[in-house]
């Protein structure tokens, strides 16, 4: 809408004008001019209406100045958000920004195209001279009609759905000052393109539609069919008689006999009257088929009026439609958005686009507001029914890596997606392989990216030890395993092998040579570690017991070897007897210690590392024989044998005096 010559904010007495030469709205070609002579006036008390009264400028709204917010005088939010920013510029919060004196002091507000459906509290700026409301979703112009807008000489009202002018009072050449005037300064006023829709038929057969623009004559202009997207006067196209949709309609008067019943004829373009009326039109509808029905009407005031006359230039024109259907369909989109009802024949068509609802995806217009059935647009309705959108949450797959990372949440792109184009990278652990996602921290099933999911979806990493072989040679040791499985990261732990006259002093890592800590050090790869050992070092005592003589000294001797050779030691001296024979050195197993051949092993030893060897000494007697009365005759050489065994006696030779008997102990 071309908003030249509206009014802006302000806080001057600076007027503009609509159109801008300041001169009433001229009505379109073919219509009628209604001249001052044709009676225009309504006496005041014609209708029946008395003035609101002079409320207080701003107390007696129950608005006080300096004190109230915006949003306290104005109960609609976007009158008071579009007011606020009018005066205090673009975001001014009208819930927390106060009114003040200056504020309802201002002469001119452009208040166009703000969605504005109440008017209440515009009442308030008495100041004004000059106020745009064109172009937003007002019904009701009662609140300009209070008697306290004295000074307003320019009001905009086009493009709305008022059906009604007379709350502003007469507006008529020589009236608009009397008693009844509400709008007394009022010189222009533009109320064209109204956009009116009426009920469908079906639910009130017998409803009417009242055209009240205070005193003036009608014009029935020719039918007209209004686009849907364009409600003002100047986009309506004739409708070619032979077609008009309008025979079965009827109008009638509610108050007086100039509208007598009467069938809107089918071969006429168009009723004129230009008598005066006797006041308001209303127009009823009888019951017909079902359809869309729209038709153009302009009630214009006197076109010759100047500006600054003592009249109204007014031009209150637009279209209403009426819709009569056969069923109704609500649609409850259930997704906090408004309910809405379509007019429809035996069935009715799927709304498109889809409503929406963040999070979550539409399933369809269903039977029932949970349950019911999936409605298909292609049977037949039977009646009037409410469909509902039902819906299901879009899944979130949220996935535990178990790995310290931070859990990651994705939403699926629809309900009864795949996970295949959001599953994340690989993860990784330290020592641990990754066996998939499961449905379970423990337990669960391996999940398949090909699965449809239809509910939140927690997916974990399962993780496994990663697990090497270690080959454990014991050289030449026994008693450990000759391999082990162990996982990465974790030590080989305890080994027990052992070998004989050796002890363990570590393990290494054939690979590097480097020394290994079974206990500690952390298995990362394949290996193979090696036993290393030491041979024991064994004490080799010399013992000497019958002797009271000083034993050689000890020798320290690795296993595997012997000690070096000692000599006898000196012989004990045994009572009544011959000196010892040396037999040599025994061990504890009784064993005659070889030197240079033997070695030592466990079977020489009684003590762990400590190996004796005793010297052993054959006990030796003398034998001596007494020949008695043959000594002087014979002689026998005495004997030094081994104690405690067997004596080999000599026998004497002959004797002339006797018979050898034998040998006898004393």
């Amino acid at each position: 809408m071309n908003t030249a010559g509206k009014p802006v904010a302000s806080h001057s007495g600076t007027s503009g004008s609509k159109p801008s030469d300041g001169s009433p709205a001229t009505p379109p070609n073919g219509q009628l001019g209604l001249a001052p002579e044709n009676g225009l006036g309504l006496a005041h008390d014609t209708l029946g209406l008395s003035p609101r009264g002079n409320h207080g400028l701003v107390r007696g709204l129950g608005c006080i100045a300096d004190y109230n917010t915006f949003s306290d005088c104005m109960p609609d939010p976007n009158l008071a958000k579009a007011v606020a920013e009018a005066l205090h510029g673009v975001g001014t919060d009208p819930d927390t920004t106060t009114i003040t004196s200056a504020d309802l002091a201002t002469t001119s507000l452009n208040l166009n195209g703000k969605h504005i459906a109440n008017l209440y509290g515009i009442q308030a700026f008495t100041k004004l001279t000059k106020l745009d409301l064109g172009s937003n979703d007002i019904t009701d112009v009662s609140p300009l009609g209070t008697g306290s807008l004295s000074k307003l000489r320019k009001l905009w009202l086009d493009q709305n759905h008022i059906t009604d002018l007379m709350p502003l009072g007469n507006l008529y050449p020589q009236g608009n000052s009397g008693p009844a005037a509400r709008l007394p300064a009022l010189a222009s006023l533009d109320a064209t393109g109204q956009s009116i829709v009426k009920p469908d038929l079906l639910a009130d057969p017998t409803q009417s539609l009242t055209l009240g623009p205070a005193k003036a004559t009608y014009l029935y202009d020719t039918y007209f069919a209004v686009p849907s997207t364009d409600s003002n006067y100047g986009g309506r196209v004739p409708i070619p008689p032979a077609t008009s949709p309008l025979t079965n309609v009827t109008w009638i008067s509610s108050i007086g006999s100039i509208f007598n019943p009467r069938n809107w004829p089918t071969g006429h373009p168009s009723i004129t009257n230009t008598s005066p009326a006797a006041g308001a039109g209303t127009m009823v509808w009888a019951q017909r088929k079902p359809g869309t029905y729209t038709f153009g009407f302009s009630l214009l005031g006197d076109p010759g009026l100047p500006a600054n006359s003592n009249g109204v230039a007014m031009n209150f024109s637009g279209s209403f439609t009426q819709k009569v259907y056969k069923y109704t369909i609500t649609f409850d989109p259930q997704n906090g958005q408004p309910v809405w009802t379509e007019h429809v024949g035996n069935k009715g068509t799927r709304p498109s686009p889809d409503p929406t609802r963040p999070g979550y995806q539409f399933m369809g217009w269903w039977t029932a507001p949970t349950g019911g059935s999936l409605w298909d647009f292609n049977d037949d309705l039977g009646e009037s029914r409410t469909l509902y959108g039902q819906w299901a949450k879009i899944p979130t797959v949220t996935f535990h890596p178990g790995n310290g990372d931070p859990d990651t949440s994705v939403t699926l792109p629809t309900v009864g997606s795949t996970t295949a184009s959001v599953m994340p990278a690989t993860p990784s652990k330290p020592h641990q392989a990754f066996a998939g996602w499961f449905t379970a921290p423990s337990g669960g099933t391996l999940w398949s990216t090909g699965t449809p999911v239809n509910t939140d979806l927690d997916l974990y990493a399962r993780w496994v030890p990663i697990r090497h072989t270690v080959t454990i040679d014991q050289n030449g040791g026994h008693g450990a395993p000759t391999s082990l499985t162990v996982n990465e990261g974790q030590p080989i732990g305890t080994l027990t092998t052992s070998k004989e006259g050796h002890h363990l002093t570590g393990w290494t890592d054939t690979a590097t040579g480097n020394p290994w800590n079974t206990m500690s050090d952390p298995v990362l790869a394949p290996m193979t570690i090696k036993a290393k050992w030491e041979a024991d070092q064994y004490t080799v005592r010399f013992a000497n017991p019958d002797s009271n003589t000083t034993p050689p000294a000890d020798q320290s001797v690795p296993f595997g070897s012997g000690p070096t050779y000692q000599s006898a030691p000196t012989a004990p001296n045994y009572p009544n007897e011959e000196p010892p024979a040396f037999d040599g050195w025994y061990t504890s197993g009784n064993h005659r210690w070889r030197f240079g051949v033997d070695t030592i092993g466990h079977d020489q030893v009684a003590d762990p590392h400590i190996m004796v060897l005793t010297a052993h000494w054959t006990h030796r007697v003398k034998i001596s024989y007494d020949l008695g009365q043959a000594a002087g005759d014979l002689s026998i050489t005495a004997q030094t044998i081994d104690k405690d065994t067997t004596l080999n006696a000599p026998t004497p030779g002959a004797w002339s005096h006797g018979t050898f008997n034998g040998w006898y102990t004393d």
